[in-house]
C-alpha cells in the first residue's frame, strides 16, 4: 500500500464510529480490537490514530484509568519508542500520560526522550518560590 498511515487512520475512525454505537455488541468488538492493537509487533505510525482510539476507548470504558494505561498508554509508549526524534509527540504523549496517572508509561517515555535525568522544561509546570518566606 502506498500510504501505511491511512489504513491506521481509517482503522482508528472505524473503530471511534462503532465506539458510539449503543449497542453492547459493538462497544464489545472496539474493546476486542484495541487490545489485539497490543498484541501486533508494529508500532501505530500515526498519533492521531491513536488519540482516536483513545476517544473510542473513552466511549467504551470511560473513567476507567487501568484500561487507558493498558491499552492507550502502552500505544503511546510504542508510538514514542518507535519515533524518538518526535519531540513534540513525546511531549504530548508524557503529558497524556501524567493526565490520566499513567505513571509507568509516563517514566518510559521521559526517559526515551531526555534520558534518565530529565529537565523540568518537559512538565512545563511553573515554579515559584517566595523569597520573602526564607
Amino acid at each position: 500500500m502506498r500510504f501505511p498511515w491511512l489504513t491506521s487512520a481509517l482503522q482508528a475512525l472505524k473503530i471511534y464510529i462503532r465506539s458510539r454505537s449503543p449497542l453492547l455488541s459493538e462497544k464489545s468488538a472496539v474493546l476486542l480490537h484495541l487490545e489485539q492493537l497490543l498484541e501486533r509487533k508494529t508500532a501505530l505510525t500515526d498519533l492521531e490514530a491513536i488519540e482516536l482510539f483513545e476517544e473510542a476507548l473513552d466511549g467504551v470504558l470511560p473513567d476507567s484509568p487501568e484500561g487507558w494505561a493498558k491499552i492507550i498508554g502502552e500505544l503511546r509508549w510504542q508510538y514514542v519508542k518507535s519515533n524518538p526524534k518526535d519531540e513534540e509527540a513525546g511531549k504530548k504523549c508524557f503529558q497524556s500520560c501524567l493526565l490520566q496517572d499513567d505513571l509507568d508509561h509516563a517514566r518510559q517515555v521521559c526517559y526515551r526522550q531526555h534520558g534518565p535525568f530529565p529537565t523540568l522544561t518537559l512538565l512545563k509546570i511553573p515554579i515559584e518560590v517566595d523569597v520573602e518566606g526564607l
